[in-house]
């Protein structure tokens, strides 16, 4: 039931969703402990058993955080690599936007441990969160980074 039912329909809309570790955690804690319970095991299991992989004795239950993390990943490389389709050239744009926003020299997927607050799209932030997370980056071919103008010119985010 975990597996089959559970997880497909909870993982269908997280995807497209941009909640936080700590907000997705609150959300499954009372699903969790009656699930945890219905397969057998104790309810005050340790989480790093009931988390972990059966090849290392785990349960291998799953957050919905690493569930919606993948999603985005999935997704954002699908639309990224579709050339010509509406959801590229939106993705295009937005990506392109929010680069310019951030007004850094590296690109906004490449650098994911410099902070960037001041930054207005909630979902591709939490892509990013996600990534600084799990360790990862994405090299995209076309950045989006906007060139200089003049002679000296500078991003505005890395002047000291």
């Amino acid at each position: 039931m975990y597996q089959a039912i559970y997880h497909l329909s909870v993982g269908f809309p997280l995807p497209m969703c941009y909640f936080t570790f700590k907000e997705l955690d609150q959300a499954q804690k009372k699903a969790h402990r009656v699930m945890v319970a219905k397969c057998g095991y104790n309810r005050n299991s340790s989480l790093a058993m009931l988390f972990g992989p059966t090849q290392l004795g785990g349960a291998s239950f799953f957050y919905l955080y690493d569930l919606q993390g993948f999603g985005q990943i999935s997704y954002f490389l699908k639309h990224w690599r579709s050339p010509k389709a509406s959801p590229d050239k939106m993705l295009q744009i937005t990506v392109s936007w929010l680069q310019f926003c951030a007004g850094i020299s590296t690109s906004v997927f490449t650098d994911t441990d410099l902070p960037l607050v001041y930054l207005e799209s909630n979902y591709l932030t939490s892509l990013r969160q996600c990534l600084k997370d799990i360790r990862g980056s994405f090299h995209l071919l076309d950045d989006m980074m906007p060139p200089h103008q003049w002679a000296n010119d500078v991003y505005l985010m890395e002047i000291q």
